[in-house]
């Protein structure tokens, strides 16, 4: 069943909501953004909130714990007085002494403006010493506290040394007071403690707590084991003290069906707690601003959204629905929207094109290599429409010179450092080696071809016009350093034999002929030289050789060859045959055991000097000879037989 041209024009509404879609999820990104750093704004505006809370709270603490200092001090100093200590010692009173020390009681609070008044208790004499008068005990504590003494003494009339910070009513004046006290002992035939007492000014002490809250609208509560001792809170104090008992560890309180956020500090000075609740309604009041403005935000961001993600599918639809009325009769297969149908239609005329563009391209190299292959071996007849049959395979032929170069590969390779493959296989994967060094060798000659004919490496190459007279000489210099560059780094050795070069690409099977002459005629002349002059005793003088020049790095095969006056190839071959190990090889055992004895005996020699000495190009070439034979690198072979020295020499 086909669909007819009008519903593949009315079908879009899969298209186009998709594009919606596209365009909203894209916009959904910068909006998600919004709202993460809005939610973290109001996390941080409420940490702010909290932080300035705390300091708050921190900051009440240490005017509550400079107060109970200067009392204690004044309290210490007063009770160390040595005028003091010795009139406790006497065995009557004397009132000028007791004068004297009034006296140096108001001098004390000189500059404790949190100090209301500080005095003595003597024990001995049952009196009380102000920084004002000399009273009984039960006059003054009756006077000024309203309490009877005896209840006092039991409060304050101990050899602890803890510092007591007491709330006591007073009867003199609206607040209460703070009561601290300090013992010192001494030695004397009465054996009793003079207790000195400094009192806090609780409207001043309440009146710098107050300059702190600067009017916050909060609970404060500082208490300790005696109780209370400064709050602002009238009529649930003890509620409030009820819920903190019950609730020691909850951060929200609710008093009164009223939710109170609540921080809390201890100190250490004067044993006591502070408290701040600071009502919910507040906190939240000052991020709900910011968060309406949050909000409005990104309402106006989705707005925004949508209504340019409409706009844009729009424009990006119009011209889908354009190809659509232009491809409307074509429209036949059926498609769940315009971009099935135009792609379906499109297929269905380039199909059968594409699949052949596809095979071909997908095997242009071996086409390519098949065809050179035939023409090299003369199996295509010439016509003037060859030229037209290398284009059809990407042979481009562009110069008018041509000539073959063949390269034959004499001697083994360790290239490889494990015996995961064959002979066969590392030949063959030698010969790719070279082939693909070979081809970025002499592409700088013009348009060149690499390929296998009849198991022999050869190239093709059309020279450039301006390259025809020097082509000799620019060739033998890069395949002298192909040479070089191979055997120092994939320890290769190979042979060139060049044709000359001819004119006209139906000259090609003519050259390659030419190579394959020079190169039976080569290896013939081998043959006959090796037959003369190679016999077993060039094995030994080949060893000879190898011990006492192991060291430069420029000996190979060919080396040793021309030094002994003997053919590189057959020197290689008679040499395997008569000792069951190429050339190369013995040469990289010989230099591997000279470097396996420096590192026994010489374990500071580093590898680089180890490589130098026993004739590698580099450490490189050195550890991958290593691990060839030894399976291991020099570094770990030296660590094990250090330990296992260590160990012979210790048991």
């Amino acid at each position: 069943m086909h669909l007819s041209p009008k519903k593949n024009l009315t079908n879009y509404s899969t298209v186009f909501n998709s594009l919606i879609v596209s365009f909203l999820l894209i916009a959904f990104l910068p909006t998600l953004i919004t709202i993460i750093l809005g939610i973290n704004f109001l996390y941080s505006t409420v940490n702010q909130i909290d932080m300035s809370h705390k300091r708050m709270l921190n900051d009440i603490r240490r005017e509550v714990e400079r107060s109970i200092k200067d009392a204690m001090n004044l309290s210490s100093r007063n009770a160390n007085n040595p005028l003091i200590i010795s009139y406790a010692s006497a065995d009557e009173r004397d009132y000028f002494t007791e004068y004297i020390i009034r006296k140096q009681l108001a001098n004390s609070m000189v500059g404790y403006n949190t100090i209301s008044q500080c005095y003595l208790y003597l024990p001995q004499f049952q009196i009380v010493i102000t920084n004002v008068n000399v009273l009984e005990a039960k006059t003054f504590y009756n006077n000024n506290y309203g309490i009877d003494f005896e209840d006092w003494k039991k409060k304050v009339e101990s050899t602890n040394t803890k510092v007591k910070v007491l709330r006591i009513p007073n009867i003199k004046e609206t607040n209460d007071a703070y009561i601290i006290n300090s013992h010192v002992s001494f030695n004397s035939r009465t054996d009793l403690p003079v207790t000195a007492f400094s009192e806090l000014n609780y409207n001043t002490l309440y009146k710098n707590i107050g300059e702190i809250l600067d009017n916050i609208d909060g609970k404060i509560m500082i208490y300790n084991d005696s109780g209370i001792l400064i709050d602002n809170i009238e009529n649930e104090k003890n509620t409030w003290l009820k819920s903190i008992e019950e609730n020691p560890g909850n951060k929200i309180m609710s008093i009164d069906n009223k939710k109170f956020k609540v921080f809390k500090t201890y100190s250490d000075i004067g044993y006591f707690q502070v408290l701040l609740a600071i009502p919910i309604n507040y906190i939240y009041d000052a991020v709900a601003v910011v968060g309406k403005y949050i909000l409005a935000t990104l309402i106006a961001c989705i707005v925004i959204t949508l209504f340019l993600s409409f706009r844009l599918a729009r424009k990006n639809y119009r011209p889908i629905h354009n190809i659509c009325t232009l491809l409307c009769s074509e429209m036949s297969a059926i498609a769940d929207n315009e971009y099935d149908a135009i792609t379906q239609t499109i297929q269905k005329h380039m199909s059968n094109a594409d699949s052949w563009k596809k095979i071909f391209n997908k095997n242009i190299t071996s086409f390519q290599e098949m065809y050179l292959e035939k023409l090299l071996l003369g199996k295509i007849p010439f016509r003037e429409s060859i030229l037209d049959s290398c284009r059809l395979y990407n042979l481009n032929f562009t110069h008018k010179y041509f000539m073959v170069i063949l390269f034959e590969l004499t001697e083994e390779s360790l290239l490889f450092e494990d015996d995961k493959f064959n002979d066969q296989e590392q030949h063959e994967l030698t010969k790719m080696i070279l082939k693909n060094i070979v081809a970025e060798m002499i592409m700088t000659l013009g348009t060149t071809y690499i390929m296998e004919v009849s198991g022999k490496i050869v190239a093709v190459c059309n020279i450039s016009d301006k390259d025809y007279c020097d082509i000799e000489k620019n060739l033998s210099i890069l395949i002298e350093k192909t040479q070089e560059f191979v055997k120092e780094n994939f320890y290769i050795n190979f042979y060139t034999i060049l044709s000359k070069i001819y004119l006209g690409v139906d000259k090609l099977p003519d050259a390659y002929r030419e190579v394959l002459k020079r190169a039976n005629e080569k290896e013939d002349s081998e043959k006959r030289v090796v037959q003369e002059s190679v016999h077993p005793e060039c094995i030994e003088q080949c060893i000879a050789f190898i011990k006492e020049n192991y060291a430069d790095n420029n000996l190979s095969i060919s080396f040793i060859a021309t030094e002994l006056g003997l053919n590189t190839s057959y020197l290689s071959r008679f040499f395997k045959q008569q000792t069951g190990i190429g050339l190369l090889e013995y040469l990289h055992h010989y230099r591997f055991s000279v470097a396996k004895e420096l590192l026994e005996k010489q374990p500071d020699l580093v590898l680089k000097d180890i490589a130098r000495q026993t004739g590698f190009y580099n450490v490189a070439a050195l550890i991958r000879v290593f691990k060839k034979i030894e399976g291991k690198t020099p570094g770990q072979y030296r660590e094990d037989y250090l330990r296992q020295s260590i160990e012979k020499s210790t048991s």
